[in-house]
């Protein structure tokens, strides 16, 4: 069984609890607390995966918005213009990212560390350079 990042349109569909136009992956109830390990609610570190139950999406998927930051597969581009329109990553070659055009790939979701505002929507991504690493950012793995 194999795997791989996600690509950002993958998080997105997740994200979006299977592409609804939701603000969350619970729905449009406002982040809060109880829904996600975000910045001001008196954790300084990680939480174990899965926590936050009542912020799970449609799908039953956790800690999308919140706890890490998320690398996806996707070199970053400032917008959206000519990305690919299926759920394939945009890389070098759209769909094979063995090699990467841009010093920064996608991270999605927002952490525990920072402010509130960097997770309040499931829409929020920034770019990363993948050579620093941080407590605040992890991956999660399709399978195929």
């Amino acid at each position: 069984m194999g795997g791989d990042l996600l690509s950002e349109a993958q998080w997105e569909y997740v994200a979006t609890s299977q592409g609804q136009m939701i603000i969350y992956p619970w729905g449009n109830d406002m982040i809060s607390c109880n829904l996600a390990n975000i910045g001001n609610c008196q954790t300084t570190t990680t939480t174990p995966v899965c926590s936050y139950q009542n912020g799970n999406s449609a799908q039953g998927v956790c800690d999308l918005i919140g706890n890490v930051w998320e690398w996806v597969l996707d070199d970053w581009h400032d917008s959206y213009e000519n990305a690919p329109t299926n759920e394939a990553a945009w890389c070098v070659d759209i769909g094979i990212c063995d090699q990467h055009e841009s010093t920064f790939t996608v991270i999605r979701g927002g952490s525990y560390f920072g402010e509130t505002s960097f997770a309040t929507i499931s829409s929020t991504r920034a770019a990363s350079n993948p050579q620093i690493t941080s407590s605040s950012t992890g991956f999660r793995i399709v399978r195929y």
